[in-house]
C-alpha cells in the first residue's frame, strides 16, 4: 500500500496512450488539461514521445519531481507500442521518485460515448488481421457488461448480433471491418469516424488522476499470444537456443499483477 503523501493529487500528472497508431501525451490536473498533445504516427511513436513530454513540462515550468504521478495506457493494442510507452513512463517514476498507474483503453474510448447514451456501447479495437479486442459497457454510467476480450472478427460479429438492440458500436476495428457488422449487426449504430477511435485527453487526464498507484512496475494488458510467441521456434533456431527451453521462460513474463494500490 502506498502511503498517502506518496501520491499528490493536488499535483498535475503526465499521461501516456500509445496503444494505437495514436500517440497521446497529456499533463492534467483537478483543474483539467493542462497540456494535451496527438500525433498520428502508426509504427514511428518514439521520436515524437519524450520531446512531446519535455515539451509539456518545459511550457508549463515544471520538472518531473513536480508531478504528482505518472500514468500509462497499458492495452491491449500495439505490442510494441505499449512496451515503448511502459518503459518511458517507468523511467521517468524512477528518475523522479513518482508512483505510477496503469489504465486501459477500452473503458477509455467508451467513455466519450457513454454520457450520450442510455443503451449499451461496444468498443472493438484492431488487435491483428481477422482479430479484434471486444468490450461491452451500459450507459450512461459505464457498467461493464464484459471484460475485454481477444476474438476473431467473426466471433466478436456474433457477440454483438445476440445483443438487444440499439446499440452503439465505435472504435478502430468497427472502421476497418464495417461490411460485416452492418450486415450482421443491423441493431448497431457503428461509429467509423476515426475521430471517435481514441479517447479524448480530458478523458485520460481524468482516469489517470483517479487511478490506483503503485510502487511497483506496470504490467502491459496483452490479451493475444505475440506473432514472436507463434513464431518462437524459428526464432529460437535463429539464435541457437532450445525450442524447450525457450517455451519454459514464457510463464515468466505472465506472472499476476502486483496487488497494491495507493
Amino acid at each position: 500500500m502506498i502511503s498517502p503523501e506518496s501520491f499528490n493529487n493536488q499535483r498535475p500528472v503526465l499521461a501516456l496512450n500509445c496503444c494505437e497508431s495514436l500517440l497521446q501525451v497529456v499533463i492534467g490536473s483537478k483543474q483539467g488539461v493542462l497540456f494535451g498533445q496527438e500525433f498520428f504516427c502508426p509504427g514511428n511513436a518514439m521520436p515524437h514521445m519524450a520531446p512531446a513530454m519535455a515539451a509539456g513540462l518545459r511550457n508549463l515550468g515544471l520538472k518531473p519531481a513536480d508531478l504528482g504521478g505518472v500514468a500509462c495506457v497499458r492495452g491491449p493494442g500495439s505490442f510494441t507500442g505499449i512496451r515503448m510507452a511502459l518503459a518511458t513512463i517507468s523511467g521517468i517514476a524512477m528518475g523522479a521518485d513518482l508512483p505510477m498507474a496503469g489504465l486501459e483503453l477500452l473503458p477509455l474510448i467508451a467513455a466519450r460515448i457513454l454520457p450520450l447514451h442510455a443503451g449499451e456501447v461496444w468498443v472493438m479495437t484492431y488487435a491483428r488481421r481477422n482479430q479484434v479486442y471486444l468490450q461491452g459497457f451500459r450507459g450512461p454510467g459505464g457498467t461493464t457488461l464484459t471484460p475485454a476480450r481477444a476474438l476473431t472478427t467473426e466471433e466478436a460479429a456474433r457477440t454483438l448480433a445476440d445483443r438487444p438492440g440499439p446499440l452503439v458500436l465505435v472504435g478502430s476495428g468497427v472502421r476497418l471491418h464495417q461490411p460485416l457488422l452492418e450486415q450482421m449487426v443491423p441493431q448497431g449504430t457503428l461509429l467509423t469516424d476515426p475521430a471517435w477511435e481514441s479517447p479524448s485527453l480530458a478523458d485520460i487526464s481524468a482516469a489517470a488522476l483517479a487511478a490506483d498507484f503503485t510502487r511497483n512496475p506496470l504490467r502491459p494488458i496483452y490479451l493475444r499470444q505475440s506473432d514472436a510467441e507463434q513464431n518462437l521456434e524459428s526464432i529460437a533456431r535463429k539464435r541457437g537456443i532450445d525450442v524447450v527451453e525457450a517455451r519454459k521462460a514464457i510463464p515468466d513474463f505472465e506472472s499476476p499483477e502486483p496487488n497494491e494500490t495507493r
